[in-house]
């Protein structure tokens, strides 16, 4: 069910805030209409002594939140700027958006298991995600009941209830929450000494990599500057660091050559403020040996030697195709992919496919820049390339995340933290007024801006 749900939230974005409402009150309508059923399922599964005390404890609370998240949303999606006027001339016009995650799966608790699981879910609709919904084994007249009212009231790819344990840990999530009664995780947390990272997870991996998406309204010229300037801090082996390079189709071979041109401008006025750009036997060895790999599967290699000894040189690499070596590994070296594509849309469907972290766009199309941001996902997004030279680079919090999934557990969270917590928080990064380090570029000064 999660492919299903996945591939109609991607075609989906972006999910408008008419339809996190909508969700949210079919949802609150389901609760509503299913009260008395609902209380009588909990008194059998032996959740509360009777109809009265279930409404009170698990029904009635469970309303409150899906109808309280329908009408706060609007707020709560509302970005929020980084910075004020002065941060918008120095550092940018930043902004905080909360994007929806994907797929999300629920396991509920034993212990008022209603009102904590919509509680939840009115996070999860709230945020925009697809849902799937496990049951505790201790409840199953409950997951029933929910079960049978949830099919009346949504399609399957929108929200549906896991029919087993063995059913739900097959499926694939962009986040599992396991909802836990607070005295459950201070148990937990006598048992393993704190350590609550395996009782959530996040089970699709973010990749590593850094996709450049140039646009036809891109200035070539520019972006080209920007990006090997990046691209040449450490050699390319600093984290979230242009990885690849998506391109269009009838543009690629004038994109290699502006790409040569920039690295040849460039390497000679690169200073010790890049770092070190020499490269060990071992990655010498190891770049080789992608390199050869792209050769062989019909990739075009463009090299531009480092004019001081024993500096990397820079490769670009045309025609780079999925079963390259360079697209299937972390490169974390000189080298930069160019991938094809024809309508925006084939851009935008390989973010998807790669997942990345970071995501970097250059173009003048205003309408095409918005269709990015608006469907892609991503913790940050660079516009016209102010996070690559290093001021606005995301911190250390975010490049944690690339090493290792992280783990999430949710104790009795609702209201606007539950929807926080089932988003993912993207920082946009525009150019700032004045655009200092780009003039640095322009102006050929020695070295390059130092990254944090």
């Amino acid at each position: 069910m999660t492919f299903a749900q996945r591939a109609a939230f991607l075609a989906e974005l972006p999910v408008s805030l008419a339809t996190r409402q909508d969700r949210l009150v079919r949802a609150a309508r389901m609760v509503e209409g299913q009260a008395e059923a609902l209380c009588r399922a909990l008194v059998a599964d032996g959740r509360h002594p009777d109809v009265t005390a279930a409404r009170q404890a698990d029904v009635t609370p469970a309303l409150a939140a899906l109808r309280d998240a329908a009408r706060k949303v609007g707020d709560w999606i509302r970005p929020a700027p980084a910075g004020g006027w002065l941060g918008r001339m120095t550092r940018g016009d930043d902004y905080i958006a909360c994007q929806p995650l994907g797929v999300v799966g629920l396991a509920a608790s034993h212990t008022l298991p209603l009102s904590r699981t919509m509680g939840l879910l009115a996070g999860a609709l709230a945020a925009g995600n697809r849902v799937v919904i496990r049951f505790d084994p201790a409840t199953p007249h409950l997951a029933e009941r929910v079960a049978a009212a949830v099919a009346t009231a949504f399609d399957p790819a929108e929200l549906t209830i896991a029919s087993s344990d063995d059913a739900f840990a097959a499926m694939r999530f962009d986040r599992l929450v396991i909802s836990s009664p607070a005295t459950a995780d201070h148990d937990r947390a006598d048992h393993d000494g704190g350590n609550h990272e395996g009782a959530g997870a996040v089970t699709i991996h973010r990749s590593g990599k850094t996709p450049v998406i140039l646009g036809r309204s891109t200035d070539f010229a520019r972006a080209a500057e920007r990006i090997v300037a990046a691209k040449l801090v450490q050699a390319g082996r600093v984290p979230l660091t242009p990885d690849y390079l998506l391109v269009p189709a009838e543009q690629e071979e004038m994109v290699g050559n502006w790409l040569c041109r920039a690295a040849a401008r460039l390497f000679p006025r690169i200073g010790d403020e890049a770092g070190d750009t020499r490269l060990t036997r071992e990655e010498s060895t190891r770049i080789d040996a992608l390199l050869a790999d792209a050769r062989v599967r019909g990739g075009t290699v463009l090299t531009i030697p480092a004019p001081r000894a024993g500096r990397a040189p820079l490769h670009i690499v045309r025609h780079a195709s999925d079963d390259m070596a360079i697209l299937r590994e972390e490169i974390a070296g000189p080298i930069l992919p160019l991938r094809n594509y024809a309508p925006i849309d084939e851009a935008i469907a390989e973010t998807h496919t790669r997942q990345p972290l970071a995501i970097c766009y250059f173009g003048r199309d205003a309408a095409e820049r918005q269709q990015v941001l608006a469907r892609t996902i991503s913790s940050t997004i660079a516009i016209n390339g102010p996070a690559l030279l290093g001021p606005a680079l995301p911190g250390p919090a975010l490049l944690d995340r690339a090493v290792s999934a992280v783990g999430l557990t949710l104790a009795g969270e609702h209201g606007e933290a539950a929807f926080r917590q089932m988003s993912q928080t993207r920082r946009v990064c525009r150019p700032p007024l004045l655009d200092i380090a780009r003039a640095r570029v322009e102006l050929g000064i020695r070295g390059l801006p130092a990254l944090p």
